[in-house]
């Protein structure tokens, strides 16, 4: 299981040792870190990525102050640093410790790492939809040149790209370069759609295509020089003397460095200009490319209550899914109200919310599902609060 504990990192002041559960989720308010944690996840998974990958060496990595000139500036957050700054990230294959301004890192003992195709995809994604051609702009964010990049790959791949919400689609004119939303008795160009569908587009299209190349096998195609690189690595192998088990144990090992075979998916603020109905929707969408492979991992901020409850529904539904077992109609009963495909199995996700001091907890989860008091139920709980007091001073 894979961990990260952070301190004095932006608005983050302290965090315990979080755990980076298959399906995770990061709830508070604007500002208060959300996004710092997800893209620190996401700067050290690329990097452990990178080096098992021996796309770059540890040594490479420790020097010029490249993890902060280099990988943190990826996401602007090269300057969240402070001089008490501390991270410590424990992958599957290296321990990377950020601590008085130096990177160092550590290999683990290493067993069976799955290769992921990680992506990113930053709350600026209407971007990609409401500017057409948004490609031809100079200075865009790192992250957001990169979702546009597999946008783009998304809608070419695809001619009909089906949308989670009120059947609608977009349609790709690959001859003049235009994508369309169409719906049930219309069709408009997609940056002239609305804003929680520009938002919902190149997350869906994106999220669909790269889930497909996992599946075969297609998600990483190889460059010249790493083509070159693995034939002499294969070379080698044959020429040494070993028994055919051995041989092939390697050859494996090799493939899996080079070959992506699982999804590890980062989404800021998936609700954005979604009514609820159509949260769960894209939520339900998301969990179930979610459960598609062994290895996949769906990291989500939010500051909707809605999404909280509806992880409980998918939670509560696994949970029922396991007890059922081959009982086909009352399986078919619980998919009528909640998806089987999206479905989260028990254990296998955390809720963490972070405090307006800087705080990150970890939300309870009696049960297996997540307990009433959490932070956003609460600032419902507090309309409420309010509301009566207006009733009290009304009567008096």
């Amino acid at each position: 299981m894979r961990a990260i504990t952070i301190r004095n990192v932006g608005p983050i002041i302290n965090s315990s040792r979080l755990e980076i559960k298959p399906l995770t989720i990061f709830c508070g308010q604007q500002g208060s870190g959300k996004s710092t944690i997800t893209k620190l996840i996401s700067t050290f998974s690329w990097l452990e990525k990178a080096l098992v990958r021996q796309q770059v060496s540890v040594n490479y990595v420790m020097t010029n102050n490249r993890f902060l000139s280099t990988y943190c500036k990826y996401h602007y957050i090269d300057n969240y640093f402070k001089s008490d700054s501390y991270i410590r990230y424990e992958g599957e294959a290296f321990t990377i410790t950020f601590e008085e301004g130096k990177v160092s890192i550590v290999p683990k003992e290493q067993g069976l790492y799955k290769m992921p195709k990680i992506m990113y995809v930053p709350a600026e994604r209407n971007f990609m939809v409401a500017v057409e051609h948004a490609e031809k702009i100079a200075g865009l964010p790192p992250s957001l040149m990169t979702l546009q990049e597999e946008y783009r790959k998304a809608l070419v791949a695809a001619e009909n790209l089906p949308l989670p919400i009120n059947g609608f689609s977009v349609r790709y004119d690959r001859l003049n370069k235009i994508a369309w939303l169409h719906g049930e008795s219309f069709r408009v160009r997609v940056h002239e759609a609305a804003s929680g569908l520009q938002s919902v587009i190149p997350l869906v299209s994106v999220t669909r295509n790269l889930a497909k190349q996992i599946k075969e096998g297609t998600a990483h195609p190889l460059s010249s020089e790493e083509k070159e690189k693995l034939r002499k690595e294969v070379e080698t192998i044959y020429k040494m003397d070993l028994n055919e088990e051995l041989r092939n144990a390697l050859i494996q090992r090799l493939n899996q460095r080079y070959r992506n075979v699982c999804f590890w998916n980062i989404v800021e603020e998936m609700e954005q200009n979604l009514y609820p109905s159509s949260q769960m929707s894209v939520l339900f969408f998301l969990l179930s490319v979610f459960n598609q492979a062994e290895g996949n991992e769906l990291i989500l901020t939010t500051h909707s209550p809605y999404i909280l409850d509806y992880i409980t529904l998918a939670a509560k539904a696994g949970m029922m899914k396991e007890t059922l077992g081959n009982n086909k109609a009352k399986l078919l009963k619980l998919n009528s109200i909640v998806p089987l495909e999206s479905a989260i199995a028990e254990g296998a996700y955390a809720i963490y919310q972070i405090t307006d001091r800087g705080k990150v907890e970890s939300l309870p989860l009696p049960s297996g599902l997540p307990e009433d008091g959490n932070y956003l139920n609460s600032l419902l709980e507090e309309t409420n609060s309010i509301f009566n007091d207006l009733l009290e001073l009304e009567d008096e």
